[in-house]
């Protein structure tokens, strides 16, 4: 699975390969890794995945501001 990263304002592109059954917390380490080098959104925009919506994602995003 590729994880695109669009930055709306610029529209700077990044992006990430996890496995296709990756589990939500590998998810968020390609993210953080892919925020860490950009910069942490003021928000973050998903195709509603499992992986996006699970209580660990929602929390995780709660705690960065996102």
């Amino acid at each position: 699975m590729s994880l695109l990263v669009v930055d709306a304002l610029t529209g700077y592109v990044t992006y990430a390969i996890v496995p296709d059954n990756a589990p939500t917390h590998l998810t968020l380490i390609a993210l953080e890794g892919i925020f860490l080098a950009r910069g942490y959104p003021l928000g973050l925009l998903s195709d509603s995945d499992a992986r996006f919506t699970s209580t660990a994602a929602v929390a995780w995003s709660k705690a960065l501001g996102i």
